[in-house]
């Protein structure tokens, strides 16, 4: 009987982009931390609470899987996550911010799905990483929308 073991190694695109997604969404983490405790908005600091923790739970699947194909997961920011660079001083800011904060993890999210070389499981997980992603920035746009309404 024969067995073949098949390890997969990821080109060095594919992980690159997986680093640049978890830059991404490592930077966005911290700066949504920070919105979430500047609102005063009740509905608002609970949603911004629902993505972080659902971001948290994406980071670390990233995490392992980057990992597992040898590459680590030292941020390298190419934008600052500090308070002077974070343009968010009320509400309204934090919605126009999330609206921001959307295309560039989509752009991260795209990048990857547009390889053609990962395996079926790996873009998997990253389509049900966007799927969720896009509920939690629409539960943002809903939100906001019935607040500019009052």
């Amino acid at each position: 009987m024969y067995t073949t073991n098949f390890v997969y190694k990821a080109p060095p695109a594919v992980l690159e982009s997986l680093k640049r997604l978890f830059s991404v969404l490592s930077v966005e983490k911290i700066n949504f931390e920070h919105a979430a405790v500047i609102t005063d908005n009740r509905q608002l600091k609970e949603t911004l609470f629902q993505f972080l923790q659902e971001s948290n739970q994406y980071l670390n699947e990233l995490r392992c899987q980057i990992e597992s194909l040898g590459g680590d997961t030292a941020v390298k920011n190419d934008f600052k996550a500090t308070e002077e660079n974070l343009p968010v001083k009320d509400s309204k800011d934090v919605y126009d911010y999330c609206s921001k904060c959307e295309n560039r993890i989509l752009a991260a999210y795209r990048e990857i799905l547009n390889q053609s070389v990962i395996v079926k499981e790996l873009r998997h997980m990253v389509r049900y990483q966007l799927n969720g992603l896009l509920c939690a920035f629409l539960q943002f746009r809903i939100l906001g929308d019935s607040f500019r309404r009052i």
